[in-house]
């Protein structure tokens, strides 16, 4: 799967939960939609900790800025 941004991929997994909770949907598509809702909900769980560790490089433990840059 393609890297998609934070924010798109939180979009798609809103709306696989919302496809998940309507009544219209059959067993064999709903496990497929929910097998991709679990690949996106990884996705994002791993760019929020890429981003929480960025933070905490830029922060020291005494709350002075670092003069690291996102990502190094």
């Amino acid at each position: 799967m393609e890297s998609k941004k934070f924010e798109q991929a939180m979009k798609e997994l809103n709306v696989i939960v919302k496809e998940l909770e309507s009544d219209d949907i059959g067993l064999e598509d709903a496990i497929e939609k929910f097998k991709s809702g679990m690949v996106l909900a990884k996705e994002c769980h791993l760019k929020l900790s890429e981003i929480e560790k960025s933070v905490h490089q830029i922060i020291n433990n005494e709350g002075q800025l670092e003069t690291n840059k996102l990502g190094e």
